[in-house]
């Protein structure tokens, strides 16, 4: 007489491998256990799972989970699958606001963009992510590829008027220029420097000598900021 022998069906689950332990196999022979195991992949690891075997619960024992003295076929079944969710709390300092704002909830390994909005007479001062400044300036800020909870801040300040009479005392030439600018001041200078238009940092020159090579920088219109000793002048320039 031959034994009787029982298949043991093991689930496709998006997030999760199920495969069998150690030397389990199928067809199990009757009163033979069985065992396998769950592995969440990274983006689904903080699930709490719900594994069953013909609609019974199995409970891990060493990291396995186990079918004992098997008297029929079985189907597993893998539940509560679900991919992380991380919370990013969005803070906007005072005299404007932040969108979203609050706690916002993002999946694993998205972005989220957070947009800021200046009162009147306000512009955006920078960004922090967790605390680490991240950004100078600009309306935007993304998160890209979440994996953990974070806290991201944006600050403003008061936009500083240009007094005429000293954007008039400051020349910056060649505008449109090839490499390099040169500026020509009846104020002192104590710094330069040169932003993107989305308000991205790219030089800063705190020992300004009449020029500034622009070589690093691609083909384009950007922010020239000249702080001088009572004022902050900002002129666009164009690199051809």
């Amino acid at each position: 007489m031959q034994i009787n022998t029982y298949t043991v069906t093991l689930p496709t689950v998006t997030g999760a491998t199920i495969a069998p332990a150690g030397d389990s196999s199928s067809p199990v022979n009757h009163g033979d256990n069985y065992s396998f195991t769950v592995t969440l992949d990274a983006a689904y690891n903080q699930s709490t799972i719900t594994v069953k075997a013909n609609g019974t619960v199995i409970t891990p024992a060493a990291g396995d989970y186990t079918i004992s003295n098997i008297t029929a076929n079985q189907t597993v079944t893998v539940e509560d699958v679900q991919i992380n969710t991380y919370t990013i709390t969005a803070i906007a300092g005072a005299n404007g606001t932040i969108n979203p704002s609050g706690a916002v909830s993002v999946e694993y390994g998205a972005n989220q963009i957070f947009a800021a909005t200046p009162d009147n007479n306000y512009e955006v001062d920078q960004w922090k992510l967790n605390g680490s400044n991240v950004q100078i300036g600009g309306n935007t800020y993304t998160i890209s590829n979440t994996q953990e909870n974070a806290t991201i801040n944006v600050t403003f300040k008061p936009v500083v008027g240009i007094e005429e009479n000293n954007a008039q005392k400051i020349q910056i030439y060649p505008n449109p220029t090839n490499d390099e600018i040169f500026i020509k001041s009846e104020l002192q200078i104590k710094k330069v420097e040169v932003y993107s238009m989305t308000g991205a940092l790219l030089l800063s020159e705190n020992n300004f000598n009449e020029k500034i090579s622009l070589s690093a920088l691609a083909k384009g219109v950007y922010m020239v900021k000249i702080f001088t000793n009572n004022d902050i002048v900002i002129q666009k320039i164009v690199k051809e």
